[in-house]
């Protein structure tokens, strides 16, 4: 799911520094979206 800014940041591997994924930079709108959603899965799980 790709973040709400927009932005990510490298993921690298100490050993190389090379990167080797890209992890989206969330800020509170994402965290309010997770939680929004999970609040609903689990009522209709539940």
């Amino acid at each position: 799911v790709a973040p709400n800014s927009g932005d990510y940041f490298d993921n690298t591997t100490p050993v190389t520094g090379q990167v080797y994924s890209k992890i989206p930079d969330s800020d509170s709108t994402d965290i309010d979206l997770a939680v929004s959603s999970a609040k609903k899965a689990f009522i209709s799980w539940s």
